[in-house]
């Protein structure tokens, strides 16, 4: 995801009010929101302040539709594959 300069200035401006963020800079947003490979620096500050704007607006991640939808489609995904180890499993033991 790439953010224009106005979205980061207000993803900065917005974050740096929120109770419970520590200062969130410029460069910390540009550099979390523009890396190839994101580090785990990048995973913890986003998911810390993906929680804080969560608890703060009573919302999780199943409320994205986008995320409840990858989650759905991973746990089918386990459930086909588990149904065929196990069928495989039940035809090699006769």
């Amino acid at each position: 995801m790439r953010l224009s300069a106005r979205e980061l200035r207000r993803f900065v401006s917005e974050s740096n009010r929120i109770e419970g963020i520590d200062h969130v800079s410029d460069e910390d947003v540009h550099t979390a929101m523009n890396e190839a490979e994101p580090s785990g620096w990048t995973h913890a500050m986003l998911e810390h302040l993906g929680r804080t704007l969560g608890e703060r607006d009573g919302t999780g991640p199943d409320d994205d539709p986008l995320l409840h939808s990858l989650r759905d489609q991973i746990r089918t995904e386990g459930r086909a594959e588990g149904r065929a180890e196990g069928e495989a499993k039940g035809r090699a033991e006769g």
